[in-house]
């Protein structure tokens, strides 16, 4: 689909309120973690408000708002402070409901945080107007305190929120955000104004670029099943496994001597769950005819790509903004299926030469996804989403009908100390979910309490296809499940 590049809007004004194309495209709602922490320090609270003092004067815009702009249509903006760290923070006493030791033993299942009083006010629909870019709550339980952080995603993405907490964490700790190097740069978008900007001697028009689509007339949101029961399951994966796993992957990937030389612990731990969730959706019985006759079919699956590094010039590692783009991976079923028909075993070597060949083409075709997000790909998406007058019916990514998994795993947010009176978090989660979710990889868990380290993964689906997922062997051969 061409769509012809209409507006001329000038980008370079009220720099301190606008927001890019990138963040226009984000989906307007709050991205929200529960980080648990054990403490029975009674000055939690004011250690966690003196600290976002700090961190709004670093960074003043959030103690404003999110609003929509005239035009383009579908755009959004920020609105000028008009809050107080009061606003902000809140905190609620859930000492009587939950326990924190029995939270830890039980791996703090989602459905014991799902009290409503756990969320910060405004941060589930329908959202005031103008919506507040940041709050936060911390809810006392006995033994311990749940901090829900929830931060309007247009404003930001899981690596900004990463870098919001640690200059939280700097400030509860130091009161200071030297230690993490923090300076304006972090919040200053004007290199992605930049590169929105469309040559005013170009006056063609842009072709939509690989990394967004437009939706057609007819095209509708999917609806939600009426009276679906959903229910949320946290797994953990073994960091060891799925180094063991990539050694076997990587060396079959140079033995075929293809373009791609090697593949990331991330991009096997993506094989082995689009393969179980495509296995899930399709028959447990690897001799289905039925399943046999889609053997030759592609699939799709949705992958983000944190973009800072591929930009020139680079954007901050710490920058506060969105700053990802959406790519996409293609797989036969039959690929995605073999693995996850073996029988299970505890180990990698065990593998067969099939599983191993289709799981290295599985990763293989990850890794080439992820080198479509460069430079030029990213600018093309800034400056064509600058120039539309309407920007309601583009959407990240190239079209396609699969899965998309996100990852959180390099967060970093269990290395964060907050200060004596919270120390470092023992666990993030996000409350039971209502919906259907495909996996959310949680940030990289380190070894504690003599647990290994690992990855966490959350993702809801029904009752009947939550069972099966857990059955999937790819999963119970290289994870656990948590809670």
């Amino acid at each position: 689909m061409v769509v012809v590049a209409t507006n001329k809007r000038d980008l370079s004004q009220s720099m301190d309120t606008c927001l890019t194309p990138l963040d226009w495209l984000m989906p307007q709602v709050y991205v929200s973690q529960i980080l648990c922490f054990r403490t029975n320090n009674h000055h939690a609270f004011e250690v966690l408000r003196d600290g976002l003092r700090g961190i709004v004067q670093d960074v003043p815009y959030l103690l404003g708002g999110v609003a929509g702009q005239v035009t383009p249509r579908g755009s959004i903006q920020l609105v000028e402070p008009y809050q107080t760290v009061d606003d902000l923070l809140s905190t609620e006493d859930l000492s009587e409901s939950l326990d924190y030791a029995s939270l830890q033993a039980s791996h703090f299942p989602p459905s014991s945080l799902s009290d409503p009083a756990i969320r910060p006010p405004g941060t589930t629909p329908p959202y005031p107007t103008p919506a507040p870019v940041l709050r936060a709550r911390l809810s006392l339980v006995k033994g311990g305190a749940l901090l829900c952080v929830a931060v309007h995603h247009g404003t930001t993405d899981i690596t900004g929120i990463g870098a919001l907490l640690k200059l939280w964490a700097a400030h509860c700790r130091a009161r200071s955000s030297a230690a993490v190097q923090f300076d304006r740069s972090c919040y200053d978008r004007s290199e992605l104004f930049r590169a929105a900007v469309t040559d005013p001697n170009n006056s063609g028009p842009l072709v939509t670029p690989e990394l967004v689509h437009v939706l057609d007339g007819l095209e509708q949101p999917k609806a939600k099943i009426d009276g679906a029961v959903y229910v949320t399951r946290i797994l953990h994966f073994s960091q060891a496994l799925l180094q063991d796993l990539k050694t076997i992957v990587n060396e079959h990937v140079r033995s075929v001597q293809g373009p791609i030389k090697w593949v990331s612990t991330s991009d096997v731990l993506t094989a082995i769950l689009w393969s179980a969730t495509v296995w899930m959706k399709g028959s447990s019985d690897a001799h289905d005819d039925e399943l046999a006759d889609k053997s030759k079919v592609l699939c799709t699956i949705g992958i983000p790509v944190n973009f800072r590094t591929h930009l020139n010039p680079a954007l901050p590692p710490n920058y506060l903004g969105a700053a990802f783009a959406m790519t996409t991976a293609s797989a036969t079923r039959a690929d995605l299926c073999v693995a996850s028909t073996e029988t299970c075993s505890t180990d990698s070597a065990s593998l067969s030469q099939d599983s191993v060949s289709s799981l290295a083409r599985i990763a293989t075709a990850i890794r080439t996804s992820l080198g479509r997000v460069n430079d030029a790909s990213v600018k093309d998406v800034l400056r064509f989403v600058a120039a539309q007058p309407d920007t309601t019916r583009i959407k990240l990514g190239p079209r396609h009908n699969g899965i998309s998994l996100v990852s959180w795993a390099d967060q970093g947010v269990y290395e964060l100390d907050w200060g004596h009176a919270l120390g470092r978090c023992d666990a993030v989660r996000l409350p039971r979910m209502a919906n259907k979710r495909d996996p959310i990889v949680l940030p990289r868990v380190p070894e504690m309490q003599g647990v290994p380290a690992g990855l966490e993964v959350i993702a809801s689906y029904e009752m009947e296809a939550m069972e099966r997922f857990c059955r999937n062997p790819l999963i119970q051969r290289f994870a656990s499940v948590r809670c």
